[in-house]
């Protein structure tokens, strides 16, 4: 690996991270609005008694940001590790015979 895969790698794993905290972000948006929605909806007797299934929904016991943290969790780290084993991290080390086909192990001397 270059010098300049080894920057490009890093600046797609900042790119996918900032990716994932939009998306964390806009989770926590739509959800506190969906569910600010869903609590002022139920709180009429009308609505509940004629829509049950809405009105009692098990919610979670994670405040949203717990719940997105759980959701969009990986670090900067995380997304640069998989930047430079690419393929290489979904192949099992038993499976010898491919990881040398897609050069995954180091050459030998």
């Amino acid at each position: 690996m270059s010098d300049n895969d080894i920057r490009e790698a890093w600046l797609a794993a900042e790119e996918a991270f900032q990716k994932q905290t939009q998306n964390k972000k806009d989770y926590i948006t739509k959800n506190t609005t969906l569910r600010s929605e869903r609590s002022q909806k139920c709180s009429d007797l009308v609505y509940r008694e004629r829509n049950p299934e809405d009105c009692h929904a098990p919610i979670s016991w994670l405040t949203l940001e717990e719940e997105a943290a759980w959701i969009y969790g990986r670090t900067l780290q995380e997304f640069y590790e998989a930047e430079i084993l690419g393929i290489c991290r979904y192949i099992s080390a038993d499976n010898y015979k491919e990881l040398l086909e897609h050069d995954c192990l180091p050459p030998r001397s």
